[in-house]
C-alpha cells in the first residue's frame, strides 16, 4: 500500500509547495545520483517498507516450528514402547530449533528403513 501511495505523496508535497511540477523533458528533472547514491536509497527505501513483513513471516515461521514440536512431543509421549523407544523420545525431547534428531547411523539397516522410498 505505502509503495504504491508513494507517487500521490510526492504529486501532494510538491504541490503543497507552491511550485508547479516540472516536466519529464526539464533538464532538472532527474536527480543528480550516480549509480551508488541510487542504488542505497532504492535498497533503503525497498527495506523500509518490506522488513516488517519480513520479520512477522520469521515469527511466524518460528513460532509454527515450535509448535510443531510440541506436538510431536505431545503425540509420541504415549507411544514410549510401542513405537519409540525410551532412548528415542529422549532425542525427540531434546530436540531444537536449528538442531534436528538425527538417524542413528550405527543401525544402518534401520536408517535405511526408514529413509527407504515405499513401495
Amino acid at each position: 500500500m505505502l509503495n504504491n501511495a508513494l507517487p500521490l505523496l510526492a504529486s501532494l508535497a510538491t504541490g503543497s509547495a507552491a511550485e508547479p511540477p516540472s516536466s519529464p523533458d526539464a533538464p532538472d528533472f532527474a536527480p543528480d545520483l550516480g549509480f551508488l547514491d541510487a542504488f542505497v536509497s532504492g535498497s533503503l527505501l525497498e527495506l523500509t517498507i518490506f522488513l516488517p513483513f519480513l520479520l512477522i513471516t520469521a515469527l511466524a515461521l518460528w513460532r509454527s516450528s515450535a509448535r510443531e514440536r510440541q506436538v510431536i512431543r505431545e503425540e509420541m509421549a504415549g507411544e514410549i514402547g510401542r513405537t519409540v523407544s525410551a532412548g528415542e523420545y529422549q532425542e525427540i525431547h531434546t530436540d531444537h530449533i536449528l538442531r534436528t534428531r538425527r538417524i542413528d547411523p550405527m543401525r544402518p539397516r534401520a536408517a535405511y528403513a526408514m529413509s527407504a522410498p515405499v513401495r
